[in-house]
């Protein structure tokens, strides 16, 4: 009888040792899934540097086809990661950039609080996956801020 009992507690031991190890993998999995960053990888091919912390985060809701406009905002840690990733930026005022900025977060209800200061010298990347799905990064120096705005149709 004492035999039974104690595989009884040993298999019920075991049983809790892998429903922790595995909730503990699901969360890991969790976590990184909810990472914008990584989405943005997925999506563009594009590495934001992964010191950098999302500060703000704004989405309009999707279409049928899964088109939307999307606005994050990550502040930036300064290290050779971020260095490397704010040197392969373009420079220089775009108009082009700026007015399809402008046009997404004010479709997006944007306020000036989270606004970059486009009539600062802004260091930018803009992309464009086909003819109608864009993304914009800019990044400001003086608030070390990269500011993502995406726009798929």
């Amino acid at each position: 009888m004492k035999l039974k009992n104690r595989n009884k507690s040993i298999i019920i031991a075991i049983t809790e040792v892998i429903l922790i190890l595995l909730s503990g993998f699901i969360l890991m999995i969790w976590n990184n899934h909810n990472d914008y960053k990584r989405t943005i990888a997925v999506n563009w091919g594009i590495r934001i540097p992964g010191t950098s912390e999302e500060v703000f985060e704004k989405e309009s809701p999707a279409g049928f086809h899964g088109d939307n406009d999307r606005y994050h905002i990550f502040k930036i840690n300064q290290d050779q990661q971020t260095t490397d990733f704010i040197t392969s930026m373009n420079t220089g005022k775009n108009l082009q950039l700026q007015e399809y900025v402008q046009t997404i977060l004010k479709n997006l209800e944007i306020t000036a609080e989270n606004y970059p200061s486009l009539e600062q010298e802004l260091q930018w990347i803009m992309y464009s996956k086909n003819n109608w799905d864009k993304i914009a990064i800019l990044y400001s120096p003086t608030k070390q801020k990269l500011y993502v705005i995406e726009h798929f149709q």
